[in-house]
């Protein structure tokens, strides 16, 4: 029976991008591939179960702007996970600079964007359109808006030496890069905190015990709908 060679785990394939990276940094790509190819079937999947709720939004309600948003977000982001997905799975040749530059960066803000925005409008119902905590929220906003826009450009598209697939690697400047995500998280804290602060404020209080404590700050108390509120608050910002 032949044997197989002592130094098999430093063998790289030439054919495949494994065959440019030390084996420590190829066990990254590999779980970044997965996680981009689980995603979008995630997506999928979530789209296939809400094919009849949308297609009630779509042609059975009166069409709004939160409506449009919404239809928008979720375009955008199955186009980015999409689009990630075809860059790391697929060679792309001659194109890959191209592509992730000029349209990958774009498509990754758009679906931050839209998405927190639709974010915002729900923090606006919630407080009756205050108009200082609206005031306050759209501002975390258009904090974001600059953020993007800051660093829309910083992402590089490179092929990969001898091998037609794509990588992305970081502008010079890490900390500008940084800012955009920064701001996405700060503003959906603050989103996330303000919402479920605002649902659980209640006339009822809970019973005395840890265990009936834990279930009023679950939204188990709430009603019906503040509770989906609270916990599709908690999916989201998760």
């Amino acid at each position: 029976m032949a044997t197989m060679p002592q130094n098999i785990s430093t063998i790289l394939n030439p054919a495949t991008p494994s065959g440019s990276f030390p084996p420590s940094e190829v066990y990254q790509l590999s779980i970044g591939n997965y996680v981009v190819v689980g995603s979008l079937g995630a997506f999928v999947s979530d789209l296939c179960d809400n094919l009849s709720i949308d297609y009630q939004l779509l042609f059975e309600r009166r069409i709004t702007f939160p409506t449009v948003l919404y239809f928008f977000s979720r375009l955008i982001v199955f186009v980015f996970v999409s689009m990630i997905c075809f860059l790391q799975t697929f060679p792309t040749g001659s194109h890959c600079g191209a592509v992730t530059q000029k349209f990958t960066w774009v498509v990754y803000h758009l679906a931050f964007l839209s998405t927190s925005l639709l974010f915002f409008l729900r923090v606006r119902a919630v407080f009756d359109r205050n108009k200082y905590v609206v005031a306050f929220f759209f501002l975390l906003w258009l904090g974001m808006v600059g953020g993007s826009v800051a660093t829309t450009t910083l992402g590089v598209g490179k092929i990969i030496d001898r091998i037609p697939y794509c990588i992305v690697i970081p502008y010079p400047f890490e900390s500008l890069a940084l800012s955009a995500p920064i701001m996405f998280t700060v503003n959906d804290t603050f989103i996330f905190l303000a919402i479920s602060w605002k649902l659980l404020e209640t006339p009822w209080r809970p019973a005395d015990g840890v265990r009936n404590k834990i279930r009023f700050l679950s939204g188990n108390n709430l009603p019906a709908f503040s509770r989906s509120l609270l916990k599709d608050g908690q999916v989201y910002y998760l």
